[in-house]
Parts: C-alpha cells; sequence; structure tokens
C-alpha cells in the first residue's frame, strides 16, 4: 500500500484498553476484512468519503461515521491529516443510538485533551 494521506489512530481508554480495535478484531473474519478495508479507503479519502461508505453527523458533533454493514466506526479529523477512531458498534436501528453517540463524544473530548491514541495498524 502506498503512504495514506491521511494517518489513522486508535483511541486509547484509561485502561490502555483500543475498544475500536477490540470491536473489529471480534467481527467474524468477513466484516472483520470489510471493516478493515474500509478503514483503509478513509486513510486515502480522508475528508472525501460519501455515503455509502461514511457520513457526517454534523457541526454540533464533529464527527464522521464510517459505513462498513452492520457495523459503524465514529470517527473525528485531528489537526487535518490525523483521524482518530473513537468508537465502533453494530447498527440496529436507523439512527446512531443516543448512548453511542455520547460514548464517542465523550471519546472526543478525553482525546482532545489528553491526546490518547496511538498510530492503527491494518490488521485483518
Amino acid at each position: 500500500m502506498a503512504d495514506p494521506n491521511f494517518e489513522i489512530y486508535y483511541y486509547v481508554d484509561e485502561e490502555g484498553i483500543v475498544p475500536v480495535r477490540e470491536y473489529l478484531l471480534g467481527l467474524p473474519e468477513g466484516q472483520r476484512s470489510k471493516a478493515f478495508a474500509f478503514i483503509n479507503f478513509l486513510s486515502e479519502a480522508g475528508y472525501n468519503i460519501r455515503r455509502p461508505f461514511g457520513d457526517y453527523l454534523g457541526d454540533q458533533t464533529g464527527l464522521y461515521e464510517l459505513r462498513p454493514k452492520p457495523s459503524r466506526v465514529i470517527y473525528f479529523f485531528y489537526q487535518r491529516n490525523r483521524i482518530v477512531l473513537l468508537h465502533a458498534f453494530h447498527k440496529k436501528t436507523k439512527a446512531i443510538p443516543e448512548i453511542d453517540l455520547k460514548m464517542a463524544m465523550d471519546r472526543k473530548e478525553n482525546s482532545e485533551v489528553l491526546l490518547k491514541f496511538r498510530r492503527a495498524e491494518f490488521e485483518e
């Protein structure tokens, strides 16, 4: 793979757990491969991702979603060319559940203050 235009990072919680990575590694092989392919595409396309691959969740949040159905990965941009993967979940409803949105917002706020994330590797 050529050098990506955007660097992908995982959010790391206070206990050193990497929730998005843990979620992705727990997926069945086909879903996991699809999710990592979407993340790889995100590293190349960045702000240019559009539906059906991703979407902007609105100015009030500053968050975006990557959409490797049935999963969702919520992320934000940091320092223009860095992307931080905050939260991942299995989407079962039309709207993003409030609890998942709140968790992503809390992690975004925490990571912006503490810069608690680490570079992602594209394991499959």
